[in-house]
């Protein structure tokens, strides 16, 4: 009886985990159908409602040895539907995440996703944690590199928060709520990183060539009242 017992439990784990497996989402896009036009600039960190109502950034202390590879690792174990092709640590090292030609789920925005490079950088993204001078050089070194391969236009190479101006609400309130009680609901920005510490004239001039114009470059931009999933 006990053997019986024995089998059908296990028979009933490894059932409950092809389940999960299963429904785990997908940490990529497959291959690119579009060509890359565009690189998006990341930090680790990023605004997030707490439990008790108050917005705080989740921060990124440092870590002993690589933290590119840290943080690299960290979005690769997260489950929700992330994934990243670089990560440059504070001290200029860099983390490899899925190819290339593979569509990294990182902008939150499916038109650029399926047309970027993204590029995390290890930061608290609060606006007030300074980017290393060697953690901008990599960066400048490797979208110089970016550039060169994929005839990457200035206007093209972005920032998360430019991609990604949702709002979101602190407890979370969906629209017709926020419309008949929105006084003294906190709203923030979902994406506001790199940060305002980010010197991002600094890296675009640095990529320039000689005489290069900015330019415009046409994307979607998000908009609006985040979900609660897109919040959370």
């Amino acid at each position: 009886m006990r053997l019986i017992q024995s089998i059908v439990l296990t028979f009933a784990i490894a059932a409950l985990s092809a389940c999960t497996q299963a429904v785990a989402p997908a940490k990529d896009g497959g291959r690119r159908q579009h060509a890359v036009d565009m690189i998006v600039i990341h930090a680790v960190s990023g605004p997030k409602c707490d439990s008790d109502g108050i917005v705080r950034y989740t921060l990124a202390p440092a870590v002993p040895g690589n933290d590119a590879e840290f943080y690299a690792a960290k979005i690769r174990a997260d489950r929700r539907q992330v994934s990243i092709h670089y990560v440059i640590g504070r001290s200029g090292n860099i983390a490899k995440g899925v190819p290339e030609d593979i569509i990294a789920y990182h902008a939150g925005n499916p038109d650029v996703n399926g047309r970027s490079i993204g590029i995390e950088l290890v930061n608290d993204g609060d606006g007030k944690d300074p980017f290393p001078p060697a953690q901008i050089a990599a960066l400048i070194k490797l979208i110089k590199d970016l550039r060169a391969r994929y005839s990457i236009s200035l206007a093209g190479i972005v920032r998360h928060a430019d991609v990604d101006q949702r709002l979101c609400t602190c407890p979370w309130t969906d629209a017709a709520q926020l419309a008949n009680e929105g006084e003294g609901v906190a709203t923030y920005r979902r994406r506001s990183d790199p940060g305002a510490a980010f010197p991002y004239d600094q890296v675009r001039a640095a990529v320039a060539s000689a005489g290069e114009a900015i330019g415009t470059l046409d994307f979607v931009r998000l908009e609006g009242l985040g979900s609660r999933d897109a919040c959370n």
